[in-house]
């Protein structure tokens, strides 16, 4: 079983939606997957409830709890868990960090989120030692600042991940519904994106992006 961390101390930085998003793609694909919320908010929670049940499950999860929930999921047959966590740099933050193959730092192209960056990945490189890749998430499409962003993070030596969400309609308007981009609108250019990022993302935990079965062929 594969683990995936979506963390970021910065509020609105975009973790439920990259966490959903990549969950519902697993679960398309034919993976068995689960998204732990440990925010106190619960975006996650709320978004699976309204989901009736359909894959993928989605739990509250708390700190003390997290490990027990992840090796749970592992006996349960989970093929990969997402952990979307709180807004701060909370011990649960670098628990699911510690926990993960792969840390993600959703950061969208603004001076709040850039200063934040520097606190999560310097905690993450020292505690969870695990690799940590930024998302640039809610670009705005042809705008030299996202790039200069990049430029400025890949100069600090900062992993980037190559696949960028930009802030697009389709990302917000299925969420009333429990639904994703890929879902409510699989033919958009926010869809495409996100199956982009699927593709890397899956790439780097050592699984196929074309799901179990092409793993067998």
């Amino acid at each position: 079983m594969k683990v995936i961390a979506v963390v970021s101390q910065k509020g609105g930085a975009g973790k439920s939606t990259i966490a959903t998003e990549l969950a519902v793609m697993a679960t398309k694909v034919g993976y068995r997957a689960r998204v732990l919320d440990l925010d106190p908010q619960a975006t996650a929670t709320v978004w699976g409830d309204i989901r009736n049940g359909e894959a993928p499950q989605v739990l509250p999860a708390q700190q003390p709890r997290l490990k027990r929930l992840v090796d749970e999921a592992g006996a349960a047959g989970e093929d990969v868990v997402f952990i979307d966590t709180a807004a701060a740099g909370d011990r649960a933050a670098f628990d699911a960090a510690t926990l993960a193959d792969v840390v993600l730092v959703p950061a969208r192209p603004s001076a709040h989120d850039m200063n934040a960056i520097g606190t999560t990945l310097k905690a993450i490189r020292e505690i969870a030692k695990k690799p940590a890749f930024v998302v640039m998430n809610q670009a705005q499409v042809s705008n030299a600042i996202t790039q200069q962003c990049v430029d400025t993070l890949v100069e600090a030596k900062v992993d980037v991940c190559p696949v960028r969400l930009h802030f697009r309609a389709a990302f917000f308007k299925g969420l009333g519904v429990g639904r994703t981009a890929t879902e409510w609108e699989p033919g958009s250019k926010a869809a495409s994106e996100v199956y982009d990022l699927w593709g890397w993302v899956f790439r780097r935990v050592s699984l196929s992006e074309n799901g179990p079965l092409a793993v067998l062929a």
